[in-house]
């Protein structure tokens, strides 16, 4: 069996929450953990037995592996990698305002203390660095392994994309790369909104997949990387958890991301977002730019 289904990103869009509906599903076995480490790796480190055997242990000849890595959306080699790996296989993509899935991008990392500076000296680092060394999308396989080793958060590969907040929001770029390999009818794109309707996103899953997409009940889940979480201290564990709580409600409470902060964004993304309308007709996308 080859995987053929992949949401493919993006990240911060809702993909852990369509992940664990789809794997509800009869014809679906959902990867478990759901992003498996394996289209980004170098060619000679994918061992595809291993691949199978790690993430999809208990498969039951269901229609449908999925396999729910966000980054397989992000770098430039990944496309072609998967259309080797599975020409037929279907590919669904998330899309949220760049602007919103940015911030809370950043958030995620700053909260956990992965990143350390603001947003807006994050952003503007990442710009210095697009404009120095390139879109960190079109490194290589062995340069983006490298870079795990060398300069991620403890050599960790779930904390790279730290490094990618804004590059993350460059949609039309990253899926024009998948519409030159797969087939349209491969390729379904939603609108991060049309995962609160349950009912209208199964109807839309169920026509693409062919399979009948029942309504479970499911939260919408974080992706909490339980393996890699720091060790508390010594002192934390004698502190109350209700105490840690309140503590953690005022001094790490999420701001608001500033009128300047969005509005410097809005431009930044524009000329990207025009691209996405007129290449793959999302009338979704105008919304972001209404919005202030």
């Amino acid at each position: 069996m080859k995987t053929n289904l992949f949401i493919a990103g993006a990240c911060k869009s809702g993909t852990t929450y369509l992940h664990d509906f789809l794997s509800q599903q009869e014809d679906i076995f959902g990867s478990n953990p759901k992003e498996p480490y394996f289209f980004e790796l170098p060619q000679e480190l994918r061992d595809e037995a291993s691949y199978q055997s790690k993430y999809f242990k208990g498969y039951n000849n269901q229609k449908y592996q999925l396999d729910s890595r966000h980054r397989t959306m992000f770098f430039s080699w990944i496309p072609k990698a998967l259309y080797d790996y599975n020409s037929d296989a279907k590919l669904i993509f998330i899309l949220r305002n760049p602007i919103d899935r940015a911030y809370s991008h950043w958030w995620m990392w700053y909260s956990r203390g992965v990143i350390k500076t603001s947003f807006t000296k994050s952003i503007n680092n990442e710009l210095k660095s697009i404009k120095k060394e390139g879109s960190f999308m079109d490194i290589s396989s062995e340069a983006y392994y490298a870079f795990v080793q060398k300069k991620s958060y403890q050599s960790r590969m779930a904390y790279a994309d730290a490094h990618t907040i804004l590059e993350s929001g460059y949609y039309y770029e990253q899926i024009k790369r998948f519409a030159k390999y797969f087939d349209s009818k491969n390729i379904l794109i939603l609108d991060f909104k049309q995962l609160s309707n349950k009912v209208e996103l199964g109807i839309v899953l169920s026509r693409f997949l062919n399979v009948k997409i029942s309504n479970f009940e499911s939260d919408i889940k974080k992706n909490k990387a339980k393996n890699y979480k720091k060790k508390s201290s010594f002192l934390s564990a004698y502190i109350p958890k209700f105490i840690k709580l309140k503590l953690k409600e005022i001094f790490l409470r999420k701001p608001d991301i500033t009128r300047k902060e969005y509005t410097m964004l809005k431009h930044h993304y524009e000329a990207h977002n025009e691209k996405l309308i007129n290449a793959f007709k999302l009338n979704f996308v105008k919304q972001w730019q209404e919005n202030e």
